[in-house]
């Protein structure tokens, strides 16, 4: 969606595998969801895999939640934005919801991901 927006339209990117299905792209000719994302997203923010699969790992255990990748991907960059100072004085909600995981992702997430402190 990121390219999409910057190139004013859709735009066919291609995606690996990621923890993160639902962000990962193959966004459709007539999808509706470009223009609200014109309009409203602010900043768009990157992560990697590891970061995800922190988030996840984090999230499980402060607060024994499972949730799926793509909400592990907005925690993940709320995480990114806080350490480098640019969430200082605002008021922040982070949605983490879905648990769509399969027990083979959830084991390798368990194994490689970190527990942020």
């Amino acid at each position: 969606m990121r390219q999409s927006v910057s190139a004013g339209r859709i735009v066919d990117v291609s995606s690996a595998g990621t923890l993160s299905d639902a962000t990962a792209g193959g966004i459709e000719e007539d999808a509706i969801t470009l223009q609200p994302c014109r309009q409203y997203v602010d900043l768009w923010v990157t992560v990697s895999e590891q970061e995800i699969a922190d988030a996840l790992v984090s999230l499980l255990q402060h607060h024994s939640k499972l949730v799926e990748g793509a909400a592990g991907c907005g925690l993940a960059a709320f995480r990114q934005l806080a350490l480098g100072g640019q969430l200082e004085g605002r008021q922040v909600v982070v949605v983490c919801c879905g648990g769509n995981v399969a027990l083979p992702v959830l084991q390798g997430v368990l194994q490689t991901g970190v527990v942020w402190h």
